[in-house]
């Protein structure tokens, strides 16, 4: 497989067939150079949490949705964030709820409440 690591200022693209390669070669072995670990948490903090979440809700159940439900509750268990929105007592409807893995930051839930 070619190197990464560039030497000059001109910038080079690898092109599709080398990220097919680096794909295949990930997905059959995930212990080459890889920084993910089971043991290391790549999200390590409910900030960067929210930073990698709060997209994501976005897109699905719009901005301003979402804003209306901070401040959220974060709780890192067991490796992974649990993250939902909030409403003041007074309000009725649902909030957001997302599982995200801490250490790789996949998203295993989303779900909304009415």
């Amino acid at each position: 497989m070619a190197s990464c690591s560039q030497t000059s200022k001109k910038h080079s693209k690898l092109g599709i067939a080398y990220a097919k390669q680096a794909l295949q070669e990930s997905l059959k072995d995930k212990s080459l150079h890889n920084v993910v670990s089971e043991n290391k948490l790549l999200i390590p903090d409910s900030s960067t949490a929210i930073q990698v979440l709060e997209p994501v809700l976005f897109r699905i159940y719009g901005r301003e949705n979402i804003v209306k439900q901070r401040p959220y509750e974060r709780y890192l268990i067991d490796h992974y964030w649990v993250v939902s929105g909030t409403l003041p007592e007074d309000w009725v409807g649902g909030t957001f709820m997302i599982i995200m893995d801490a250490r790789n930051s996949q998203v295993i839930r989303l779900t909304h409440g009415r």
